[in-house]
């Protein structure tokens, strides 16, 4: 069964092609610096990779509803809500279910 785009409805398929790969580079770049966060000790690069992680979050969260199924909003919902929780509190637990959510996510790609 293939599973709807919610909201996609009034976007072309080109369009909604176009916002899958923004989506799709967006992860990928959140993937990247959540790793490149958890092997720096450095606070200055943390903070510079967190930054870089809220703006490709926005991207995502911006394209989310144009180029998803309702299975990968729903984990995207969840990446959004690690997320949160990361910024809220930094520790190996929320760090752990950012990363796990990210794999989570980018396997329903």
């Amino acid at each position: 069964m293939v599973d709807s785009i919610s909201g996609g409805g009034n976007v072309d398929p080109h369009n909604q092609q176009i916002y899958k790969q923004d989506f799709t580079k967006g992860a990928e770049l959140f993937k990247q610096s959540l790793e490149q966060y958890q092997s720096s000790s450095n606070p200055l690069q943390k903070e510079a990779f967190k930054d870089v992680m809220s703006k490709a979050m926005n991207v995502m969260n911006e394209t989310a509803k144009l180029c998803l199924s309702k299975e990968a909003q729903k984990k995207e919902a969840q990446l959004n809500e690690a997320f949160n929780n990361f910024q809220s509190s930094e520790n190996p637990e929320t760090i752990k279910d950012l990363s796990k959510s990210i794999n989570s996510l980018k396997r329903t790609l």
